[in-house]
């Protein structure tokens, strides 16, 4: 576990997903899923654009990747599967 910046990072197991989800506010639960489940960093999530999102794949531009480049994301059922 990181501590201070220190340490190996850990993968959530589903329950500490599950509760994470439990206590979020709503309004930040799909900003985390669509991180979580995407790979994404927070500034390229908060950067997206309905247009953006499509019925299967979110496209996430160019301008906002840390790589500048444009990357096209399957949507898993479990971040469809969340409320908007």
């Amino acid at each position: 576990m990181k501590h201070d910046r220190n340490g190996q990072a850990e993968i959530l197991t589903s329950a500490q997903l599950k509760e994470l989800f439990e206590v979020l506010h709503p309004r930040y639960q799909l900003l985390f899923g669509i991180c979580y489940y995407t790979g994404c960093r927070i500034s390229e999530a908060l950067q997206l654009q309905r247009s953006d999102v499509g019925r299967e794949t979110i496209v996430f531009r160019r301008a906002t990747t840390k790589t500048r480049a444009t990357r096209e994301v399957t949507i898993a059922p479990s971040l469809a599967d969340l409320p908007e």
